[in-house]
């Protein structure tokens, strides 16, 4: 949502972009805080770390263009 924000052509969703951008930080800030209190943080760090290496290097191969969770739609 952080990036459609900065895109000038979704301006006319600003409004409902915006409530959607800050939910979804605080959603990945409640995850981290449970997993802090269910194993040791550095061990959360280090998964964090390696999930979001894993997750750039897929974003980096995939095609370019619009994307919602499963991808493009197939039928």
């Amino acid at each position: 949502f952080l990036a459609l924000l900065a895109c000038p052509a979704a301006a006319p969703l600003h409004a409902l972009l915006a409530p959607l951008a800050q939910a979804e930080a605080r959603h990945g800030e409640t995850f981290l805080e449970l997993a802090r209190a269910a194993a040791p943080p550095a061990e959360v760090e280090d998964l964090f770390r390696r999930l979001a290496q894993a997750e750039a290097e897929i974003l980096d191969r995939a095609p370019p263009g619009p994307r919602v969770h499963s991808g493009a739609p197939t039928a």
